[in-house]
């Protein structure tokens, strides 16, 4: 009996230094495996200023990079300044894509103020860019003296409704992302805009109606472009009110042509075209912009081929043409 009590002692014992052994080696191992399966390889990041930008860069780098566009939905990009927190998250990431000419309103305070992070301004190396004084090309190499670099503000900033002038965009881009060691680039979005060019060009070849009245003076590359003419209420801002004057000139126009349709965008005020209406009785239609989506239209997976595309079938049948 005493035998036998020793040997199941001795077994017990030898049980349970053999299971603190097994404990001790997986406290050992354990670390090493939480390391493994946590371990995340953080991406660099790209921030973009607002939709248009965000949208060609994201459609060259894909999930590679995480690009991270500043103006939230529904926001008007005129309006927006990043915030402190913003700003210094900027400055740890790898690139800064600016539009340029005014319509991000802090573009000065960001290049005083961020140095060590590469800023792009892809409308600062077009080369047929619009005086809004004389509706003239001029040159970007003018406006890099000092008298002119902070002074752009006669210089038409909305080069992405028009996607020919979209489609310098993305080259000068593609040339940047490289330069700056981006070179696994997926490069199909080129032709998708260059496709959506060629469909412009082709639908709005033949039409009857060739003035557009738009609220803001948006589609002036679109109009040089595609063969149009635009008179604006409004001037590059939407938040800039008109003149009396601007609106009597804009319903005399409207009047001596026998014009049907004026343009509004999302973030303009309607009353003016209201007004407008009431003394003409001309349609108030909406084209997009494009300055950035609403959460309805992220959730739709709608994006900027999409939506261009639904405003060229609007302008077909608005401006009646025929192919």
């Amino acid at each position: 009996m005493k035998k036998t009590l020793i040997f199941i002692t001795l077994l017990f014992t030898i049980i349970l230094s053999s299971c603190n052994n097994e404990k001790q080696e997986n406290t050992q191992i354990l670390p090493d495996k939480i390391a493994q399966t946590t371990t995340k390889v953080e991406k660099p990041v790209i921030y973009t200023s607002f939709y248009p930008i965000y949208f060609l860069t994201k459609s060259l780098v894909w999930d590679e990079v995480d690009v991270i566009n500043l103006v939230p939905a529904w926001w008007e990009p005129h309006d927006f300044e990043p915030t402190l927190k913003q700003v210094a998250e900027m400055w740890k990431s790898k690139m800064i894509i600016l539009n340029w000419l005014g319509i991000e309103s802090y573009e000065e305070k960001l290049l005083e103020s961020i140095k060590n992070v590469p800023i792009v301004m892809i409308s600062e190396q077009l080369k047929n860019l619009i005086n809004l004084d004389n509706n003239k090309k001029v040159k970007t190499a003018d406006l890099h003296d000092d008298e002119h670099w902070h002074d752009h503000g006669n210089i038409d900033p909305h080069t992405w409704l028009s996607p020919k002038q979209y489609r310098d965009m993305a080259d000068i881009l593609v040339v940047e992302l490289e330069k700056n060691w981006f070179t696994n680039l997926d490069k199909s979005i080129l032709q998708k805009i260059s496709d959506l060019d060629a469909k412009y060009n082709k639908d709005l070849e033949k039409c009857k109606m060739i003035q557009l009245v738009s609220s803001h003076a948006a589609f002036w590359y679109f109009a040089r472009d595609y063969w149009f003419r635009q008179k604006a209420i409004f001037w590059i801002s939407p938040n800039q009110e008109p003149s009396a004057k601007d609106i009597s000139a804009v319903i005399t126009l409207i009047k001596n042509q026998k014009l049907k349709y004026i343009f509004s965008e999302q973030f303009v005020s309607p009353k003016f075209s209201e007004a407008i209406k009431l003394e003409t009785w001309v349609s108030v239609l909406n084209l997009h912009p494009l300055e950035t989506l609403s959460q309805d239209e992220e959730s739709k997976k709608l994006d900027y081929i999409s939506i261009m595309e639904s405003n060229l079938w609007d302008l077909k049948t608005w401006l009646e043409c025929s192919n």
